[in-house]
């Protein structure tokens, strides 16, 4: 690679880093609400999933071919497939346009997206060990059982990469557009 390529790729990583520490500074400020997500995005597959054990085990041991194991081993993934994908940024983009404060993030000499997606980033790095141990401790509750084949895992890391990838830019995307409307 050349020297210029060098420098403007430790350029990109030493601003992520700088939007990494102050986002995570924010989010430490606002640990209550922080609290508050990670209820609502523990309690809704948990209810699911104690929802479909209970009918898997009232009819017989299975509903449509699935156990309830098979549900737990579900519903435990969706919960942390959902967790690293889900985006927040429509609401976010609507707030910036009512209160005005989408033209402040317009004049930086970084565009808006860089720090949206490294508050996204952070977030989920912040919130997901938490996860990780409600979702072992979901799983000695439940007994999950899924077959994973070695090949299925190997494509599921960018898989979800990218899943999060097309949802952020979509939602953005809609955000832009929706906010022109109102202009």
């Amino acid at each position: 690679m050349s020297q210029k390529v060098m420098q403007a790729l430790r350029d990109w990583f030493k601003l992520y880093a700088q939007q990494f520490k102050t986002t995570f500074a924010t989010m430490l400020q606002y640990r209550a609400s922080l609290f508050i997500w990670m209820i609502s995005s523990i309690l809704e597959p948990l209810i699911y999933l104690i929802v479909w054990s209970t009918v898997s085990n009232g009819s017989g041991g299975s509903v449509g071919g699935y156990t309830s194991s098979g549900f737990a081993a579900y519903y435990i993934a969706f919960m942390l497939v959902n967790q690293v994908t889900y985006t927040w940024i429509m609401y976010e983009y609507e707030y910036r346009v009512r209160q005005g404060l989408l033209s402040f993030a317009l004049v930086k000499p970084v565009h808006p997206i860089h720090s949206d997606i490294a508050d996204n980033l952070s977030s989920k790095l912040i919130t997901m060990p938490i996860l990780l141990v409600i979702a072992g401790g979901m799983a000695l509750i439940f007994h999950p059982a899924a077959t994973l084949k070695p090949w299925a895992i190997l494509a599921f890391i960018p898989a979800l990469a990218l899943a999060f990838l097309v949802r952020f830019l979509l939602e953005w995307t809609l955000a832009l557009r929706r906010s022109g409307r109102r202009a």
